[in-house]
């Protein structure tokens, strides 16, 4: 009995199977009569996935209904319809058919962006989608080249549609307590009070602000985005957090970038600037000044404690250009002596020429994250990775390196943060020592 009536609920479903396909059949012709393009997406996807039909067929019925059509539809739908037929074919192992399809796919988002004039940043995304479906589709080198050079005329005309916002902040009140405070101090306490203005922000509390934040703002956060430079050139791009549950971790680190921009520009104009012209106000600052701190700190490698010296009385004095770019570089070069300070090995052996290179700092942050939190702590290793490697963000140290700084650069609060976070780093070692140093060291 138990048997049986197990064959009569298999026979069951596979009536209902049947029926199920059968009904997409008939759905699909009716849709294919209409031309009415999305039931017809959906039932021919819906039939590919559960491998109703042959693929095969899928595919050349989308494509005559296609070439039925010839243009004479809604862009988004014919692209992706394309899109359908093209995965048809490539199941089916038809390749040459599977490759013309996605190379009229791409013609088709061409076509759009072309038509798209009054928005260059518009025109330009549909065009770089052009680019990025003909990638892998043979003999079509030529083609995305010449795509390329027309992205290029169309990202010139980008920044011509880009404006910028404000948002006032009144650090009044900030600045006037810590000028206050510095003004009260002999320079080298000056300085260790300088050092301490800020401290790096707890990792997991950014992180919880940020899904705090995509919960709050659940529509805003909805979508991705596209973060440009001044070229107009898409650099980075940012998924969006889905319906607001806070999950994803793109948009967590695009949001923790945003407010982490806010609370630099807060230390950079409304602390690090108001103590630094209370300290060049009431004393001169030179390159011997810093020598003797830098000499005894194990953040500052041997043979550079003059330039070091050199990049914080440049930052000290305004000269915001030379710091920074003095210090910047100096940034991976001591990150490495800490590691190796602690017995850590901070090389690549290249098996093949049996040679040895130093760790770049993206490597660093790769490769020995573990061993730099435990050496700088969670939270100042984080700061420094979103402040000089992570996009979205500043990426202040290939922006430097690639010379991408504009002249105001070194003057906005990225810079300045980032001159002031590489000084704390120098004497952050150095403050269970602080007597010590008060008693040897002269001030001049």
């Amino acid at each position: 009995t138990v048997n049986h009536n197990r064959f009569i609920r298999i026979n069951k479903f596979l009536d209902r199977l049947l029926a199920s396909k059968e009904l997409v059949k008939r759905l699909q012709k009716q849709a294919i009569n209409k031309v009415a393009l999305v039931p017809v997406y959906w039932f021919y996807e819906l039939d590919l996935d559960f491998a109703i039909s042959e693929p095969a067929g899928i595919g050349e019925a989308v494509d005559a209904l296609l070439a039925q059509l010839n243009g004479a539809a809604g862009s988004h739908l014919v692209v992706d319809l394309w899109r359908l037929a093209a995965r048809a074919f490539h199941t089916a192992k038809r390749e040459d058919d599977k490759n013309r399809c996605l190379a009229e796919a791409a013609e088709q988002l061409v076509a759009d962006s072309e038509s798209q004039q009054g928005s260059a940043m518009l025109a330009a995304h549909t065009l770089s989608s052009a680019i990025a479906q003909l990638h892998g589709v043979p003999g079509k080198k030529d083609r995305r080249t010449e795509l390329r050079h027309k992205l290029i005329d169309l990202q010139a005309r980008v920044p011509e549609e880009m404006s910028s916002y404000s948002h006032e902040f009144d650090l009044r009140e900030i600045a006037e307590s810590i000028q206050k405070a510095v003004r009260r101090e002999d320079l080298l306490l000056a300085l260790f009070t300088f050092a301490a203005l800020e401290s790096s922000p707890d990792l997991n509390k950014l992180v919880r602000d940020a899904v705090k934040s995509i919960k709050r703002h659940s529509f805003s956060s909805l979508f991705g985005s596209s973060h440009l430079d001044r070229e107009g050139k898409v650099i980075h791009r940012s998924k969006g957090a889905g319906l607001g549950d806070g999950e994803d971790e793109s948009a967590i680190i695009r949001q923790i970038a945003r407010s982490e921009q806010i609370r630099r520009t807060v230390v950079a104009y409304g602390k690090i600037e108001a103590a630094r012209h209370a300290i060049i106000d009431k004393y001169y600052i030179s390159d011997d000044i810093f020598l003797g701190l830098v000499q005894s700190s194990p953040f500052v490698p041997p043979g550079l404690t003059a330039t070091f010296a050199c990049g914080f009385a440049k930052f000290f004095r305004g000269d915001f250009v030379s710091a920074t770019y003095i210090l910047t570089p100096l940034l991976e070069n001591s990150l490495r002596y800490i590691l190796k300070s602690s017995g850590h090995d901070v090389t690549i052996f290249d098996d093949a020429t049996q040679t040895q290179q130093d760790r770049t700092i993206s490597s660093l942050f790769e490769q020995m994250r573990v061993e730099l939190d435990s050496v700088l702590t969670t939270e100042i290793s984080a700061d420094i990775r979103r402040l000089f490697l992570d996009k979205p963000g500043p990426h202040l140290r290939h922006a430097l390196a690639h010379g991408l700084l504009h002249d105001g650069d070194p003057y906005g609060c990225d810079a300045i943060y980032g001159c002031w976070l590489i000084f704390r780093l120098c004497l952050l070692p150095l403050f269970p020592h602080y007597q010590e140093i008060r008693s040897s060291w002269a001030l001049g």
